[in-house]
């Protein structure tokens, strides 16, 4: 890695006056008894997603490994009861692609360095779909940045996965995977539950409605792995890819398919800095 920093993922927030988000926050400063952000998703059924809070990522095929949607901006909403729902749909989308849905994050609006990252979702389930919460590195080329997977699944969602993505000496991807239990149900997406981590200098620990399902520590990377998460800020993205690594939908896939957030909230702890905070 050079000592160059590398290119902004949000080109829009390199337009605002410099210094407009005021200094970062360091964690002697942030209150942990609340979240320090957070999106409860309160706004009336049809109102624009919030420019300050969240990016709608558009655009049609290319989106990772060999992805078949195009994301819109027609397929985030609120319901009007307290909730943003993500929509993949069975539709023609830009650049030939046969399926649309959506892909929203935090890039240019709040970006971070370590804390409880948690939100309450009910994700979807069938074939081909890939619905994901996670955290991404603000600046490219990635993985020199880092990507912390909070929570995603593709399929029927018996089990989900928790992952961390970040650089060997020569710049390709590192990752440490885990997996929950097969739900006793059969599927995660039976309803609702609260995927979280708690994230500091040296570990990520992973959680599903308060119990621990995976950990790693700096201790963990590869001989010659760089642990980056912490360098660099970080982004929250919730989306539903469909098609690549799940494999493409057939005819048993549900559409549209919804995948419903409650809630989004991040708490301080000792390690945190908000790189740059909502205003």
């Amino acid at each position: 890695m050079g000592s160059e920093p590398a290119p902004s993922l949000c080109p829009f927030r390199e337009a605002q006056a410099v210094g407009s988000a005021g200094p970062p926050g360091l964690a002697d400063e942030l209150d942990r008894s609340t979240p320090l952000w957070a999106d409860e998703f309160d706004a009336p059924a049809g109102a624009p997603i919030d420019p300050l809070r969240w990016r709608v990522e558009t655009g049609g095929l290319g989106w990772g490994v060999d992805e078949l949607q195009a994301y819109t901006d027609d397929n985030v909403a609120y319901s009007g009861n307290g909730q943003l729902i993500i929509t993949a749909r069975r539709e023609p989308g830009d650049g030939g692609a046969r399926f649309t849905s959506a892909r929203v994050s935090t890039c240019g609006a709040f970006e971070f360095n370590h804390g409880r990252v948690e939100a309450r979702i009910q994700i979807p389930r069938g074939q081909g779909l890939w619905p994901a919460f996670w955290l991404v590195g603000a600046q490219q080329p990635w993985p020199q940045h880092g990507e912390i997977d909070i929570v995603e699944s593709i399929n029927e969602m018996r089990r989900v996965e928790f992952n961390t993505h970040q650089p060997l000496a020569d710049g390709t991807d590192w990752e440490l995977s885990h997996s929950s239990p097969v739900h006793p149900s059969g599927s995660w997406a039976n309803g609702y539950h609260v995927y979280a981590v708690d994230w500091t200098t040296d570990a990520v620990v992973w959680s599903i409605d308060d119990v621990e399902h995976a950990r790693i520590t700096r201790n963990d990377r590869p001989h010659d792995g760089s642990w980056v998460i912490d360098r660099a800020p970080q982004t929250i993205v919730l989306n539903i890819a469909v098609g690549g690594y799940p494999g493409t939908p057939d005819s048993t896939t549900p559409f549209p398919a919804e995948m419903t957030i409650d809630y989004v909230r991040v708490y301080a702890n000792d390690d945190t800095v908000v790189a740059y905070p909502a205003r």
